[in-house]
């Protein structure tokens, strides 16, 4: 991951025991956590706050997906899937252009505020994407 392909962040391999060799799934995503306990949902936006409908400079993507091979080559994701628990709420959408590539928009305002909605009050809402091939 980085800005020009210069690194903004990673993870220590020590924390990866079990994915010296290869790894046969990546995933990207997002969760927003409700632990109201008297069940109404809370108001928590993901992303920008907006739908993935609005677009650059509206909705949150992620742009440019590489994912990085054996010899330090970078690849796009050949295909991937996408998915939200709650897409009256959240949702993703996958596209394509000249300057991103494949690459998704993310995000949501949330539940509405209302006195009539209740939901699960451990509920956990995921969106994700996640990548599939074989080393």
């Amino acid at each position: 991951m980085g800005l020009n392909v210069v690194p903004i962040g990673y993870w220590p391999v020590e924390l990866f025991t079990t994915l010296s060799d290869h790894a046969s799934e990546v995933q990207w995503g997002g969760e927003v956590v409700n632990l109201n306990i008297s069940g109404m949902s809370n108001t928590t936006q993901m992303g920008s706050g907006e739908f993935p409908g609005k677009g650059f400079r509206k909705a949150a993507y992620f742009c440019n997906l590489q994912i990085a091979e054996k010899n330090r080559s970078f690849l796009p994701p050949q295909d991937f899937h996408i998915g939200a628990t709650q897409p009256d709420s959240y949702s993703v959408a996958k596209t394509h252009s000249r300057d991103c590539g494949d690459h998704f928009y993310y995000g949501g305002p949330g539940p509405l505020r209302s006195s009539s909605y209740q939901s699960d009050p451990l509920a956990f809402v995921f969106l994700f994407l996640a990548v599939y091939f074989v080393v």
